[in-house]
Formats: structure tokens, sequence, C-alpha cells
């Protein structure tokens, strides 16, 4: 297994630090990688409303414009067909948003590039569980954010705890989206100035992706 590396906890004992596995926060950057889950990403968040009005949708008579045969003209039903104005679009949307897939291993693996970028910057912070438990309101948990993150006080991503309380307190502050292991993903990381989690959610983080799982750099 790969060597970890280190991290400081904010709030918790005198020069207290987490390992974090390598093969998810020391991976190089690939373009093309981020590039396609981005795509695919914005492209399966985007919804077609529109909907056009079909001849069996829009209002009219049902009754045979005129007879079949005899006329030297086309044959055609009611007047609801789509060469006739007012008649239903033919070929219009149909509200459909067409998705775009990506398999689990490349969303894994975009997932643990932006995490090693950030890791790169120094843009991960980890709180101790205790310190992100302590703030009771959301003045509190102002406070907390304010002495950890400073003047980089942001466009903060907090990932807390499956099972934390705290989280409420910290979803109300502007400058701060509060998510869980489970909802983070490339393009919600590389939106954010700082990423902030903690001991506990890298513990997550280590069951859920295993290193029988994690693709190789």
């Amino acid at each position: 297994m790969a060597k970890e590396l280190q991290l400081p906890v904010f709030g918790g004992k005198a020069k207290e630090v987490v390992s974090v596995p390598r093969d998810m926060f020391g991976l190089p950057w690939n373009d093309m990688l981020i590039a396609q889950y981005v795509r695919v990403y914005l492209a399966n968040q985007a919804r077609n409303l529109s909907l056009g009005k079909t001849r069996s949708n829009v209002q009219g008579s049902t009754r045979k414009i005129y007879k079949q045969k005899g006329t030297g003209r086309a044959r055609h039903g009611d007047i609801k067909a789509p060469v006739f104005v007012g008649g239903g679009l033919a070929h219009g949307p149909k509200n459909e948003s067409p998705r775009l897939e990506m398999n689990k291993k490349m969303k894994r693996k975009s997932l643990f590039v932006a995490l090693s970028k950030l890791m790169k910057e120094k843009h991960i912070n980890v709180i101790a569980d205790a310190a992100l438990s302590q703030a009771k309101k959301t003045k509190d948990a102002s406070t907390v954010v304010a002495k950890l993150m400073g003047e980089n006080s942001k466009k903060i991503l907090l990932v807390t705890p499956h099972s934390s309380e705290a989280k409420r307190q910290y979803t109300n502050l502007t400058n701060v989206t509060v998510t869980e292991v489970s909802g983070m993903n490339a393009y919600m990381l590389l939106n954010h100035k700082q990423v902030v989690l903690t001991p506990a959610v890298i513990e997550e983080m280590k069951v859920q992706f295993s290193p029988k799982e994690a693709p190789k750099a």
C-alpha cells in the first residue's frame, strides 16, 4: 500500500495529524478525465421542459375533412394533421432529457484527482470532530469557520460525517456548502475555494473507497 500523507487537525490536540491515502489525495492531474466528467455532470443537470403538441394533443374536429377519392387532392383524415394550420406539431420537442453516461471507476478517479489537486494546492483543511460539533447555533458555526479559514472563508465545502448533527448549524452560512461523503463529486470540489474535512469523514472515505476499488494513477 502506498505511503499515506499527513494533514494537521485544527481544533484537536497539539500537533495532531491525520493520515490520508496517497491513492486518494496524491494522484497527478488529468485534464481529459476532469473535462469529460464536468461535461457529463453539467449535461445531466440540464432539463428539457419543451413539449410540442402532436395531432393527438391539439383541439379540433375528428371528422374526415373531405372524401377519400375523387377530389384529386391528397387523402386526409381530420384537420389536426401537421400539414394544416392549427394542426399538431410533427417531430417537435418531446420533453426528454438525454443523459450522458460515465462508468463508476472514472467517476471515482475524477473525484480522487480533484482531491489531489486541492491537496497539492493546500486547500484541504481538517477540523477535529469535537470542534465541529461544538457549534450549537449558526453564530457559533460562523465563528468556527472564521477561526479555521481566516481570510479564506469564501466558497467553503464542508464535508460532515453521515451521523453528524452539526451540519444543520453550518447549512445556514451563505459561504458554506454542506455535504456528506456520498454527495461529493469532482465538480463540487473544484467549484469551491476551500474544502473542510473531519477525521471521521476521512475514515468514512477509506471505508467507502477501499484500496481494492481505488483506481490506479
